[in-house]
């Protein structure tokens, strides 16, 4: 679980730095979020990798290769 939070942690700063930021305050994540379980089967865990963001080659990429 707490890997998962600062996986978000990390992608909201990497989103920020990319609009321009320098500086912000970090938003803590409530243990209580129903957003934070990870995916239970292979198709949910290859949207969520479809969806990602965090590296640089999310800007560049055509497709996902997940299997």
């Amino acid at each position: 679980m707490k890997n998962l939070k600062n996986a978000l942690l990390l992608k909201q700063l990497y989103q920020l730095r990319q609009l321009g930021y320098k500086y912000t305050s970090a938003t803590v994540y409530k243990e209580d979020e129903p957003d934070l379980s990870l995916p239970d089967t292979l198709e949910k865990l290859k949207v969520q990798a479809q969806q990602c963001h965090l590296c640089e080659l999310s800007k560049s990429r055509n497709s996902v290769v997940f299997g």
